[in-house]
């Protein structure tokens, strides 16, 4: 079976949302406190769309069949214009699925990374709105044979016990510098450094193809 390593980094999505629109803790009772946590927490609200698969924007997708070097999608990525997200999408469908024998590919490939269903699931969402077919990746789950997500191995399933995967690489001694964490995208994005964070995206291909080795060793 080939093994495809695959990370994106997403961005939040939309106009950011009223006050009113601000969830608030069970605990705050009074009109008034309520409505300043609220407006004190748009920003927040607002960022936690990244995590959320349908509230999110892909701005980099990496991938790398088997031991072949990683190839990574981004608004830079293409020399004849900047692209979109929609573009991205577009080019990691023809990339993979563009041809006959990459399909055929696909559907007896390994999809690996760490937390992968939000990286399948916010992909695949993508291809719906966009128009995309792709029955090779609609029908996986995080329990289909071709799934490999290396937080679930490395703790055994547990649901409740998320980690990050620098964490898991530092704790099996796989050394590799990482350029920011997970929770500066959104930042280095609005700074402009979208080849930073593209770098970064491609450097987490090559740190999961490694732990996924160590831990399949």
């Amino acid at each position: 079976m080939n093994e495809l390593f695959i990370d994106i980094e997403t961005i939040p999505a939309g106009e950011r949302p009223l006050p009113e629109e601000v969830s608030v803790p069970g605990t705050y009772k009074d009109p008034v406190k309520i409505t300043e946590y609220q407006k004190a927490n748009i920003e927040t609200e607002f960022r936690k769309r990244s995590l959320i698969t349908y509230k999110s924007e892909i701005i980099v997708i990496s991938f790398a069949f088997d031991n072949d070097p990683v190839t990574t999608l981004y608004e830079f990525s293409d020399p004849e214009g900047h692209l979109t997200e929609q573009d991205i999408v577009r080019n990691l469908y023809y990339y993979i699925l563009g041809n006959e024998d990459l399909r055929k590919d696909m559907q007896a490939s390994k999809i690996i990374g760490h937390n992968v269903m939000f990286d399948i699931k916010t992909i695949v969402q993508r291809c719906f709105k966009y128009g995309f077919h792709v029955p090779e990746l609609a029908v996986l789950h995080q329990y289909h044979n071709r799934v490999a997500d290396t937080m679930k191995m490395f703790t055994l399933g547990d649901r409740q016990d998320y980690i990050s995967l620098d964490v898991v690489s530092k704790f099996l001694g796989i050394e590799q510098t990482k350029s920011m964490k997970g929770s500066e995208i959104y930042d280095e994005y609005l700074a402009g450094n979208i080849t930073k964070i593209a770098e970064y995206c491609a450097g987490d291909v090559e740190l999961t193809r490694k732990v996924y080795r160590k831990l399949t060793a």
